[in-house]
Parts: C-alpha cells; structure tokens; sequence
C-alpha cells in the first residue's frame, strides 16, 4: 500500500542520513589521517587509510550510499504511481 511504501520510504532516509553522519566522522578521522607521516607521499597514505579499519568503513558506507540513494529514487517513483 502507498502507508507502507512511505513508512519505507521514510526509514530508508532516515537510515541513509545515519550513513552520511557516520561518513563525515570517518572523514574527519581521515583528514587527521593524512596529517600523520608528512614524510610519505600523499599516494602511500591515501593507500594506507584505505587498507585500515575505517578506511574500509568509509569505502563501505559510500557504497550503502549510492544504493540508498537509488533505491529511494525508485521508491519515490512507486509512491507517485500510486497517487
């Protein structure tokens, strides 16, 4: 029913607004990051941050955000059909 679709709808947002507060966290931990060992090349560290913990977290939720964001387009699209 379009209730249920909207109540996805708006969990689906809510999840993906989570996701973009926890990637600007790993953002910032990112951006201290690449402060450390100035006496390796920005390439090495880039490669280093992502081979870490929450390197792979960050590589991780942009994917979940991409899809996220797919998917609500098509949930939008669904509702709308319904009106």
């Amino acid at each position: 029913t379009k209730e249920r679709l909207e109540q996805y709808f708006s969990k689906m947002s809510q999840l993906r607004a989570e996701v973009k507060l926890e990637l600007g966290t790993l953002k910032k931990e990112k951006a201290m990051f690449m402060l450390q060992n100035p006496e390796k090349s920005v390439a090495q560290r880039k490669i280093e941050w992502a081979g870490s913990e929450h390197g792979n977290r960050e590589i991780l939720l942009e994917s979940y955000k991409t899809a996220m964001g797919d998917h609500l387009e098509s949930l939008k699209t669904r509702i709308y059909s319904l009106l």
